[in-house]
């Protein structure tokens, strides 16, 4: 196995991305590698922004950010008790679009994110955001069962 100098694991934050994270820890801890703990999130819409001022948006996106931090934190802390060297990365966009580019960025040798394993029409109307970083990522891309 080619050992990995920095692993990114894509949450949602929901319960059901846990196994993914045991996976991205027990991967890291036994390459040695850093761990990025990464959330893609949507700044608050455009429509909605062109209805208030200013300041009031970027109050809301800066009060969506920290929310969002610290919800990654208790991961962080988790992953950095078991001896790892582990930061959060809080990215702004579509998920199925942001994840690979920050990989690329952060020079990621490898990407854990959970599949929620949907086929046919489900798979249709809600997307795959793990399909999509598959197709445009770098590096390789391991999907874990959610919950």
């Amino acid at each position: 196995m080619k050992p990995y100098r920095r692993i990114l694991f894509a949450t949602d934050l929901a319960r059901s991305s846990m196994p993914g994270f045991r996976e991205a820890v027990a991967l890291a801890k036994e390459s040695m590698s850093e761990l990025l703990i990464a959330y893609a999130y949507q700044p608050p819409n455009l429509i909605q922004a062109q209805s208030i001022a200013p300041a009031v948006y970027d109050e809301w996106n800066q009060n969506l950010r920290q929310e969002i931090s610290a919800r990654l934190e208790p991961l962080v802390a988790e992953a950095r008790e078991q001896g790892l060297r582990a930061r959060p990365l809080l990215i702004e966009g579509s998920p199925d679009e942001v994840i690979a580019e920050t990989a690329a960025l952060e020079q990621a040798d490898l990407i854990i994110m959970g599949t929620h394993g949907r086929t046919g029409i489900s798979r249709l109307i809600q997307g795959s955001v793990s399909a999509h970083v598959i197709a445009a990522a770098k590096c390789p891309v391991m999907t874990v069962p959610v919950g």
